[in-house]
């Protein structure tokens, strides 16, 4: 009775884990690019997304612009 015991410890401490990592959160003012097996799936849009853990990686890339400042034309 005790290894049944275990046993149901350990698969729902496996379970949590793998829970905990399927989970990915995409900040604001960037996309996450989902590749499976290095081969693009999907795009993940800002906010709380789910991935395969081991299977599925993320790339993350910034989508916000940034401005610089030219130097003053000389006439």
């Amino acid at each position: 009775m005790t290894t049944v015991y275990l046993a149901l410890v350990f698969l729902t401490v496996w379970a949590i884990l793998i829970g905990i990592a399927s989970i990915t959160l995409v900040k604001t003012g960037s996309i996450g690019v989902v590749f499976r097996f290095k081969r693009f799936v999907r795009i993940c849009q800002p906010g709380l997304n789910f991935v395969i853990p081991i299977i599925e990686s993320v790339e993350y890339y910034s989508t916000q612009t940034h401005q610089h400042e030219l130097p003053a034309e000389s006439e």
